[in-house]
Formats: structure tokens, sequence, C-alpha cells
């Protein structure tokens, strides 16, 4: 998801500003449409395995702040992308995108932070598992 989440951070979501007014609707309507099949099970997926590290890892710091991350990822979601995204399928509004890009930084930051976690994970997995 962090790739996903630079990606339209600074690519998808500034480009709503090139989308002719009059086919924005329809647009807008496609977007959430696809791309709820490729975010809706990943992050759900993310939900699951952040609570099997959260007690795999014992409640640890590490695993605690992952958890806290999705939490935090899937609160901004529900309450900054998911109404600013319905406002927009009524039309362009130049104000809404600037907020939608804005509110956005909130996840893209989490899901950056939170991929330090992971790799941090796969480390001690790693270590783990080594003979030496």
């Amino acid at each position: 998801m962090t790739g996903l989440i630079w990606l339209v951070q600074l690519i998808h979501y500034p480009s709503y500003k090139y989308i002719d007014h009059t086919k924005f609707s329809a647009y807008q309507n496609f977007h959430t449409t696809t791309i709820t099949f490729i975010v809706g099970p990943v992050m759900f997926i993310e939900i699951l395995t952040g609570m099997a590290i959260l007690f795999d890892q014992k409640l640890n710091a590490a695993s605690s702040l992952n958890f806290i991350g999705l939490l935090l990822i899937w609160f901004a979601t529900a309450f900054f992308s998911v109404p600013l995204h319905g406002k927009l399928s009524s039309g362009y509004d130049a104000q809404t995108i600037q907020s939608l890009i804005a509110t956005n930084w909130i996840r893209t930051t989490i899901w950056s932070l939170r991929a330090v976690l992971i790799i941090y994970f796969i480390n001690e997995a790693f270590k783990k598992n080594v003979v030496i």
C-alpha cells in the first residue's frame, strides 16, 4: 500500500485538476468503483496481518505502533477520504480536491512509517531463523 498511496498522492489526486469538468463525475465514479476492488481487500488483509503481528510480538511497542497506524489509516479513510470522494461524485470542486490531497498526507505518512516497521519485522523474523 505504501507504493500505491505515494502514486495516488503525487500523481493521481493532483491529476484531478486536469480532468474535463463535464466528465468529472463519470471519472470520479469510475475511480471509486474500481479502486475499491484493489484497496479494499489489501486494507482488510493489512488489518488481519496487523492483528497477527500484534499478538505474535506480544503487544510490544513496534507491533502496537503498527496496529495503531492501521487504525489511524482506517479512521482517515472513513472520515476524510470517503466523504471527500462522495462529494466529488457530484462534480468537480477544486476546494474538495485540495482537501483530498491535503488530508491524504495523513495516510501517506502513516503508510510510509508502517513500511519502516514492516521492514523491521521482516529483519527480526530473519534473525530468528538464521542459524550461525
